[in-house]
């Protein structure tokens, strides 16, 4: 049971970096090409 819980977090804490990471380049795309927009005009 408790080996069970231990690879549920694993895979939590695995999915929580994972989504953290595709959030913090989504904003990072974002805001490079607000700056490349902003650098055009």
């Amino acid at each position: 049971m408790y080996h069970c819980d231990f690879h549920l977090l694993l895979l939590y804490r695995l999915f929580a970096l994972f989504s953290l990471n595709s959030i913090v380049s989504f904003f990072a795309a974002i805001d490079s090409q607000h700056v490349h927009n902003c650098q055009f005009n």
